[in-house]
C-alpha cells in the first residue's frame, strides 16, 4: 500500500497545485533491481524540493520543467531480503512505502497464455498451498492499450505489488509462478513479477513505435494504421453503439430475458468504445499495448523478460 499524509493546510496549495506523488509501478511490497542504479521518479508541483530516503541513503532534487516531474538514482546494491522502507517528502507532503527488497524483476508478456491466472490451471490447490514465499513478489497492469506513449499507468489498471502467499498466488501469471517460484526458492533472493500480459494481443502492439522504422515492410504497416486512425469516424462508430444494443436487446426479447435482465443502454461517449474498434488503440496495431502496458514503466530496472506469445498472429 501507498501512504499519503498531507498535512499542509488547505491554503497552502492552490486549485491548479500538483500534490506530490510516485510513478505507480512503485508500492510497498515491491522489488527493485539488484546490480543495477535505483531510479526512482514522480511529480510534484514545478520548482518544489524532494527528498527521497531509501534505507540509510538520501538524495534531493527539485521537481523541474512544466509536469513537475522528479527523478532520484541511488547507486547498484546487491540482493538484499531485509524489508526495507522508502519516504518521499516535500514540504509538509510525504509518501512512505515500507516491505520493499533488492533482488530480480521479471517481467510476463504476450497474450492470453502468459496471462493466465495460476488460480485457473489444473492441480492449482495443490500449487498454491505450496506457495508461502515471502520473498516472491507481485505486481499486474491490466489491458491499457494506448496510441500515445504513457508517462504513468492508470490507477484502476493497476494491482500493486503484493507478497506471495496462498491466497495471492492465484491471481499471478501461471507460467511466470512457475518460473518465478523455481527460480527464487534456486537463488534464494527476493524475485518480482511484474504481470503486463494482454490476451490476443498482436506481436506489432508490443514493439515500440519508432522501432517501424528500420524496415521497409514495417513501415509500410505502421503508415497504414496511420491512414485507419486518420480515417477513423468516432461519431458513426459511438452510434453503432447503439445500433449493437438494440439488437441485442431484440434478440433477447425474442428468447424471453425479463426486461430486468436485458443488457443497459450504453454510454454514447467515445470512452464507451473497446479498444478493439479504435485504429491506433487497438491490441492488434503499432505500439498500442507497449505504450500503455511496458512503454509506461520505462526507467524501471528488470532482470529480464519471460515471453509467450504467437497464436493471434498466425490468423494474418
Amino acid at each position: 500500500m501507498l501512504a499519503l499524509a498531507v498535512l499542509a493546510p488547505a491554503s497552502t496549495w492552490s486549485a491548479e497545485s500538483k500534490p506530490l506523488r510516485v510513478h505507480r509501478i512503485f508500492s510497498s511490497n515491491m522489488v527493485l533491481q539488484r546490480d543495477k542504479p535505483i531510479q526512482i521518479w514522480g511529480w510534484v508541483q514545478p520548482g518544489q524540493k524532494v527528498t527521497v530516503q531509501f534505507s540509510e541513503a538520501k538524495a534531493e532534487v527539485t521537481a523541474a520543467g512544466e509536469t513537475g516531474r522528479w527523478e532520484v538514482t541511488f547507486p547498484a546494491r546487491p540482493a538484499d531480503g531485509t524489508a526495507q522502507k522508502l519516504t518521499i517528502t516535500s514540504g509538509d507532503q510525504t509518501i512512505t512505502m515500507d516491505n520493499i527488497v533488492i533482488g530480480d524483476i521479471w517481467v510476463m508478456n504476450g497474450q492470453s497464455n502468459m496471462a493466465l491466472a495460476l488460480g485457473k490451471v489444473n492441480d492449482a490447490d495443490l500449487e498454491m498451498a505450496q506457495a508461502n514465499l515471502p520473498l516472491l513478489r507481485h505486481f499486474r497492469i491490466e489491458a491499457n492499450e494506448s496510441y500515445e506513449l504513457q508517462t504513468d499507468l492508470p490507477s484502476e489498471k493497476v494491482i500493486g505489488w503484493t507478497v506471495c502467499d496462498p491466497q495471492a498466488a492465484g491471481a499471478i501469471s501461471a507460467i511466470g509462478y512457475a518460473f518465478a517460484s523455481r527460480v527464487q526458492r534456486a537463488l534464494g533472493i527476493p524475485i518480482g513479477v511484474l504481470d503486463n500480459a494482454r490476451g490476443g494481443a498482436s506481436i506489432e502492439s508490443l514493439v515500440p513505435r519508432h522501432k517501424f522504422a528500420d524496415h521497409p515492410l514495417a513501415a509500410r504497416y505502421a503508415a497504414s494504421v496511420e491512414q485507419r486512425r486518420k480515417a477513423f469516424d468516432w461519431d458513426a462508430a459511438v452510434n453503432n453503439l447503439a445500433v449493437q444494443w438494440e439488437k441485442q436487446v431484440a434478440q433477447q426479447r425474442q428468447k424471453g430475458v425479463a426486461e430486468d435482465k436485458l443488457p443497459p443502454k450504453p454510454k454514447l461517449v467515445r470512452e464507451s468504445l473497446r479498444s478493439w474498434n479504435v485504429p491506433g488503440n487497438s491490441p492488434s496495431d503499432a505500439a498500442a499495448c507497449y505504450n500503455g502496458m511496458f512503454g509506461a514503466f520505462k526507467g524501471l530496472n528488470i532482470k529480464g523478460v519471460v515471453f509467450h506469445q504467437g497464436y493471434n498472429n498466425r490468423f494474418d
